[in-house]
C-alpha cells in the first residue's frame, strides 16, 4: 500500500493527499484484515502524509461501525432517491459523530420514466446540503492519475 501512496503523491505531486479511502468495505472482508488497513491508514495520517482516512461501503451496518468506532474521518456511503436508508441511521449517526458523508451511486436510481427525480423531491422537500454534512473546509475531489 506505501508504493500505491508514494505513486500518487508522486502523480499529483503533493506530500499530503487530502483524503485516502479505503475502498468498498464489504461483508465478506475479513475485518481483521480491514482493521490492519485502517491502522496502516491512520498511521499516514498520523505521519502527515494523509489528511484525513476514508472508507467507502455499501453496507449500513459496517458503515455505522466506522462511525460508532470512529475508523474513519469521511464516509463514502451509498445514497440515492431509490436507496435512502441511509437517512434512517447512517447520516443521523455521522452528523453526530462529526463525520461528513461522500454519497456515491448518487446517480444510479433505476426507476420508471414516471417516477423522476421531481417526483420525489416535491415529496421529500428540502434535502441536506452537502455542505452541511461535510466539515468546514473539506473538499473531497476524485482525480484518476495514469
Amino acid at each position: 500500500m506505501s508504493l500505491y501512496l508514494d505513486s500518487v503523491r508522486h502523480c499529483l505531486n503533493v506530500e499530503q493527499v487530502d483524503v485516502f479511502f479505503a475502498e468498498y468495505v464489504s461483508p465478506a472482508d475479513d475485518m481483521t484484515q480491514v482493521q490492519v488497513v485502517l491502522d496502516e491508514l491512520r498511521w499516514w495520517k498520523d505521519s502527515g502524509v494523509v489528511r484525513y482516512v476514508g472508507v467507502t461501503t455499501h453496507n449500513r451496518a459496517i458503515a455505522l461501525e466506522m462511525i460508532e468506532r470512529h475508523q474513519c474521518d469521511v464516509l463514502m456511503h451509498r445514497y440515492n432517491m431509490a436507496h435512502r436508508q441511509a437517512e434512517q441511521n447512517v447520516l443521523p449517526a455521522a452528523q453526530k459523530a462529526g463525520i461528513p458523508v461522500v454519497a456515491f451511486t448518487c446517480t444510479d436510481i433505476n426507476l420508471p420514466p414516471a417516477m423522476d427525480y421531481h417526483y420525489y423531491y416535491s415529496r421529500l422537500g428540502k434535502l441536506p446540503l452537502l455542505s452541511e454534512l461535510l466539515a468546514p473546509g473539506l473538499l473531497s475531489i476524485m482525480i484518476q492519475c495514469t
